[in-house]
């Protein structure tokens, strides 16, 4: 019975070790991008624009309706369910005309590309969309490069131009004050991502745990020297708890019906 609860403990720590590490995993998403510049974008000010729309912009000799959305994909964007073909894709193409054919350009998650210096004097950032509509006669399916700038002269988001420059391949320019790198004081974030945010909470909770235990400890109980530490006897027999996690582990997956100590 002492086995099994110790596994049982083995086992909980396990878990809270696993959920905090895949907190800091999910904190690399795509959301945030640092290029090779050393400058860091946080694009939680881009995803909350929603579905981005650019009107009647040319390409070739037609008339499209563009629609982008940054971190997430354009149903999850509030994209309605008319536009079907779109809503699974992150930059889709519609006939200025109406929404009978529905193209998509490209779907999440993009690659990222560092824009030269020179084209983006004040930041900014590329994405490679693949996997759109196709194949085309090309034999490609659709992709999509969005050069996002940093500008400060436009009060939103906003989609300037879109080429196809060539078959099934397009280029779409969109400016917009939310695209500038967080350490230049640009974009919604403080360059602190979630994992860590995380991390520092744990630690301030684990501060105030020592700190507040042993003065409950020291006053209550009248603890001196290492017996100050809440819980004492339990962090004290914490690696041999592990141990024995382990080892029940070990003996219910090799189905081993003894228990020998390591």
């Amino acid at each position: 019975k002492i086995l099994i609860m110790r596994a049982h403990i083995f086992k909980a720590f396990l878990l809270i070790l696993l959920a905090s590490l895949s907190v800091i995993v999910d904190s690399g998403d795509s959301c945030y991008y640092k290029d090779d510049n050393g400058n860091t974008y946080d694009l939680t000010g881009l995803k909350n624009d929603k579905v981005i729309t650019g009107t009647s912009i040319t390409t070739g000799n037609s008339k499209y309706t563009y629609y982008l959305a940054y971190c997430q994909t354009l149903g999850q964007a509030g994209l309605g369910s008319t536009y079907s073909g779109c809503t699974g894709a992150a930059v889709c193409q519609t006939p200025f005309t109406g929404t009978s054919s529905n193209t998509s350009m490209g779907s999440p998650p993009p690659d990222y590309i560092t824009l030269d210096k020179n084209s983006a004097p004040l930041g900014g950032f590329s994405q490679f969309y693949q996997n759109g509509k196709g194949p085309c006669s090309s034999g490609i399916y659709r992709q999509t490069y969005v050069n996002t700038y940093c500008d400060h002269t436009v009060n939103q988001t906003t989609i300037i131009n879109v080429t196809e420059t060539s078959s099934c391949i397009y280029l779409m320019y969109v400016a917009s004050p939310q695209a500038c790198p967080s350490s230049n004081g640009g974009g919604s974030s403080s360059g602190i991502e979630g994992g860590w945010w995380f991390i520092i909470a744990v630690l301030i909770i684990a501060v105030l745990y020592l700190i507040i235990g042993a003065a409950v400890q020291f006053k209550v109980k009248g603890a001196r020297g290492l017996e100050l530490i809440p819980n004492y006897e339990f962090w004290k027999d914490l690696p041999w708890l592990i141990k024995d996690g382990f080892v029940f582990t070990f003996r219910k997956l090799t189905c081993k019906s003894d228990y020998n100590a390591l």
